[in-house]
C-alpha cells in the first residue's frame, strides 16, 4: 500500500463507523456532527441496523440514486436492509418496542434523484413517436447552419436529460457540430457522443454537469442535509462515492473546512470501496466507467476550481441554488445541537457504567468521573 494510501486508511479510521454490509459508511466530517454518508442501504446487516438507527441514531435518509436503481437494488436487498429501508418509507416511530428503540420521533426517506437514469435513448424514441416530422441529415445541416431548432424531440423531463445537454454544452464546437446533425435523425449515435464526451471529461465534467443541470435537486439535498433537528442524517446513493460526494464536499466547505479535508474526506472512498468500485446498477453501457473509477483527489478540487471560475466563489453557488444565509445558520446549529446531544449521551452512557462498576465493587459512594468524550469536547459545553 502506498503513503498516500496509508495516510487516507488512518483518515478513514476517524471517520468510519464499522459496517458488516454497508459499504462507505462514515461521517461527512468532524465539523458537522449527526451527518453521515454511505453507499446502498440494503446491503445492511442486523448488525448494521442497530448502529444505523440506535448508535448513530440516523431518522432521516437522504437517498440520491435514480428510481430505477432502486428497484433493482431492492431486489437484492438482505432481510435486513429490506426492513430498514421499509421503516423508513412508512415512517415509523421510534422509541422502546420499535426497530428504532432509543430517542423518539419518526424515521423518513427523503428522495432526491440527483441524475436520474443516465440511459437517455428513450427520449429520442419519444421524439420520433410524437413527431410526424421526418428529418434527413441534410435538413439537420441546415438547421444548424441557420441556427434553428433541430427536428423536435423529447422535452426536458428529467435530470439526466438536462445533465446530457450540459454535457453537449460542453463540447468543442466540432463536435458540437456534429452532435447537434445527430441529434436530428440518429439518437443512438447522438447518445454515443455523450457517452464518449462524460467519458473523456472524467470525473470533472460528471459533477460539474450535475451542479449546473440539477439546482433545484441541490436546494433540496443540501436543506435536507443541513437540518438534523429531528435526529441524524444519513446521505447515500449507489457507492456514496459520486453523488454523494458532490453534496458532502458542499456541505464541508459550507462548515469552514478547507480544500485538503475536502479532498481527504472525498478521496477516502478509494480506500472505503476497493475492489468494489464499479458502476453501479443505472450505468450506461456505453459510458466506459473505468475511467470514472476511484476518487482521486483532483476530482474535487477541479469541480471546486471550477465552481469559483464560473460563479466567482462556492458561496455564490450556493446562494444560486437557494441555500444563503439562512440555510447555513440552520446548518451550523444543527451540528451545535448534535454536538451537545451527542456528549450528553456519552455522560450518561460512561455515568451509567461507572454506576454498574461500583456497584459490582461494593463502592458505598459514588465517584465524579469525567467522560473521555466530555473532554474531546471542551469545558465550554461542561460548564
Amino acid at each position: 500500500m502506498s503513503s498516500a494510501m496509508v495516510l487516507l486508511a488512518t483518515a478513514a479510521a476517524g471517520v468510519q463507523l464499522p459496517m458488516d454490509g454497508v459499504r462507505n459508511f462514515r461521517r461527512v466530517s468532524h465539523s458537522l456532527p449527526g451527518l453521515y454518508r454511505s453507499g446502498a442501504l440494503e446491503s445492511a446487516t442486523e448488525r448494521d441496523v442497530a448502529r444505523i438507527l440506535d448508535s448513530a441514531r440516523i431518522r432521516t435518509v437522504l437517498d440520491l440514486r435514480s428510481d430505477d436503481e432502486i428497484k433493482r437494488a431492492r431486489c437484492s436487498a438482505t432481510r435486513a436492509g429490506a426492513r430498514l429501508l421499509d421503516a423508513y418509507d412508512r415512517g415509523e416511530p421510534v422509541g422502546p418496542g420499535c426497530l428504532a428503540s432509543e430517542g423518539s420521533g419518526r424515521l423518513r426517506r427523503v428522495h432526491v434523484p440527483l441524475l436520474g437514469d443516465v440511459e437517455v435513448r428513450g427520449r429520442f424514441i419519444h421524439g420520433m413517436l410524437s413527431s410526424a416530422r421526418q428529418s434527413t441529415p441534410e435538413r439537420a445541416w441546415t438547421d444548424f447552419v441557420h441556427r434553428r431548432e433541430p427536428a423536435p424531440r423529447a422535452r426536458r423531463t428529467s435530470h439526466a436529460q438536462a445533465f446530457f445537454e450540459e454535457v453537449e454544452a460542453r463540447m468543442p464546437a466540432g463536435r458540437k457540430a456534429k452532435a447537434m446533425i445527430l441529434r436530428g435523425f440518429s439518437g443512438k449515435a447522438y447518445d454515443q457522443m455523450l457517452y464518449d464526451e462524460l467519458t473523456h471529461g472524467g470525473h470533472e465534467l460528471l459533477y460539474t454537469a450535475m451542479l449546473q443541470s440539477a439546482p433545484e435537486a441541490f436546494r433540496t439535498s443540501l436543506s435536507v442535509a443541513a437540518d438534523r433537528s429531528s435526529g441524524s442524517v444519513l446521505i447515500q446513493c449507489a457507492k456514496g462515492k459520486d453523488r454523494t460526494g458532490l453534496i458532502a464536499a458542499l456541505l464541508q466547505h459550507a462548515a469552514g473546512d478547507d480544500e485538503a479535508q475536502i479532498a481527504d474526506a472525498y478521496s477516502i472512498s478509494e480506500v472505503q470501496l476497493g475492489a468494489d468500485d464499479g458502476p453501479s446498477g443505472s450505468a450506461a453501457a456505453g459510458v466506459d466507467w473505468s475511467k470514472l473509477r476511484g476518487s482521486p483527489r483532483e476530482a474535487v478540487v477541479g469541480t471546486l476550481g471550477w465552481l469559483r471560475r464560473e460563479y466567482g466563489a462556492i458561496d455564490r453557488y450556493l446562494q444560486h441554488v437557494g441555500c444563503g444565509e439562512d440555510w447555513r445558520r440552520v446548518l451550523l446549529e444543527s451540528a451545535r445541537g448534535n454536538l451537545f446531544a451527542q456528549t450528553r449521551r456519552a455522560f450518561q452512557t460512561t455515568g451509567s457504567r461507572e454506576r454498574e462498576r461500583e456497584q459490582r465493587a461494593g463502592a458505598g459512594t459514588r465517584k465524579a468521573v469525567l467522560p473521555a468524550a466530555c473532554t474531546a469536547v471542551g469545558p465550554c459545553l461542561l460548564g
